[in-house]
């Protein structure tokens, strides 16, 4: 058997495109089909679906992970500081002991640094009639401290309940508190001639009544002893419906009737007059002084 030779002449393909099935037939037109590195051409909207999916899977991942460290710092590592601590902070002058504060603010049992929620325990606080404002601080590991700013009686009222006189209290914002077997300063004065509908612990008194107590309010705190000398505050509603009020000093039967206001300078005023008239004959026989313009007036009692 003898050999033959076959001379097949080189083919020039370098000007030829060719396409798999599938592919668009117009050369000119770029294809939609992106070469894998594999002989396979795979399409754009498939490659996207992938990556789509890809990152759905990472975002699950991830989710679950952070659910593992969630669980594992709540049973594992939250219950390892527990609050040792608590350091709470008030005016002497709120009748609240220590012991009633922690059970209000629900610190009286095991709390935990971590779960503890201090803007709960604020609120807890503020629930109360008696606390004005509440600051509260976690100190790691294991403090809390307690910031309370209270409301201090500033008037005195009567409030019938089921047909029984009940003594009520109120702060400089006009807040009705709760102080049943609570010690009460003995030289709180009276405020009377107010009819009070059916109030409840908070609530505040008309806007008006509001303002006079701030003006008691300021001589508090400007001049106690005037404050100290203050039996009652009387309000006597007007014609154009709105008030004047009658002060009552400690230890003087005249009643002195001073409109709206109320100042350490017009107390001293009025201590003045007061003490002029013990002097003199009229001792007595005056009824009523009028502070109520710049000059004052005195009525006689009658009879």
């Amino acid at each position: 058997m003898s050999n033959v030779s076959m001379y097949l002449p080189e083919r020039d393909y370098s000007d030829k495109v060719f396409y798999f099935k599938g592919q668009r037939s117009n050369a000119n037109k770029k294809s939609k089909y992106v070469d894998t590195g594999c002989g396979v051409y795979a399409g754009s909207g498939m490659k996207k679906k992938n990556t789509v999916r890809e990152v759905y899977h990472c975002i699950i991942a991830v989710l679950i992970m952070i659910l593992f460290v969630q669980i594992a710092l709540h049973f594992l590592v939250f219950p390892k500081f527990i609050i040792n601590h608590v350091n709470l902070k008030m005016d002497d002058s709120i009748p609240i002991t220590d012991s009633e504060i922690l059970e209000m603010a629900g610190m009286n049992k095991t709390n935990y640094f971590f779960i503890m929620n201090a803007l709960e325990v604020k609120n807890r606080l503020l629930s109360s009639s008696l606390i004005k404002d509440v600051r509260v601080e976690k100190i790691f590991p294991d403090t809390v401290n307690i910031a309370i700013t209270g409301r201090k009686p500033i008037v005195a009222s009567v409030l019938v309940v089921k047909g029984r006189s009940v003594p009520v209290f109120f702060d400089n914002e006009g807040v009705l508190l709760n102080l049943r077997n609570k010690k009460i300063d003995n030289n709180i004065p009276v405020l009377s001639g107010i009819k009070f509908a059916h109030m409840e612990f908070g609530q505040k008194l008309p806007a008006d009544v509001v303002g006079f107590i701030k003006h008691v309010d300021k001589l508090k705190t400007d001049s106690p002893d005037l404050y100290n000398s203050i039996s009652e505050f009387r309000f006597i509603k007007t014609d154009d419906g709105k008030y004047e009020v009658l002060l009552y000093l400690i230890g003087k039967a005249v009643r002195i009737r001073i409109g709206r206001e109320l100042n350490d300078f017009l107390l001293k005023n009025i201590m003045m007059v007061l003490d002029v008239i013990s002097r003199s004959n009229f001792t007595g026989k005056i009824d009523e002084l009028d502070f109520r313009t710049g000059e004052v007036v005195y009525r006689i009692k009658e009879g």
